[in-house]
């Protein structure tokens, strides 16, 4: 598997990364505008996208991270958000998601709790 920005696809590519964005996501692609995007391929397939922001999100104020992983994939979600916070200090993430909290347990730290989302941090080692 490898990591490219989402800059570095074709046109077509572009297109397929953003339909699987908000098909994974269940949100606008264009709410990431301005972010740095990257995709995961394998083999040349699209298994999963990530972005990193900067946000005021709950009275939390600093980079985010969001993303997506193809179900059965195998996509090395833990080394992939360490790498990122090796490369951009520690990053936020706020989800809803039982999967993402599991791995989140694991890797960063709980920050906040409201009606609907976690928040997390993930810093360095």
């Amino acid at each position: 598997m490898h990591i490219h920005s989402i800059l570095s696809l074709s046109p077509d590519g572009k297109a397929l990364a953003q339909q699987l964005w908000e098909e994974n996501m269940h949100e606008p692609w264009v709410d990431y505008n301005g972010s740095d995007m990257f995709v995961v391929l394998d083999g040349g397939e699209i298994v999963g996208g990530f972005a990193v922001y900067l946000d005021d999100s709950d009275g939390i104020v600093g980079t985010f991270c969001s993303g997506w992983a193809k179900h059965h994939a195998q996509v090395p979600t833990d080394r992939i958000i360490k790498q990122i916070v090796s490369n951009v200090g520690p990053v936020y993430f706020k989800t809803d998601q039982r999967p993402a909290k599991i791995l989140l347990e694991k890797i960063g730290k709980k920050v906040k709790t409201t009606d609907r989302f976690v928040y997390y941090i993930v810093k360095g080692e």
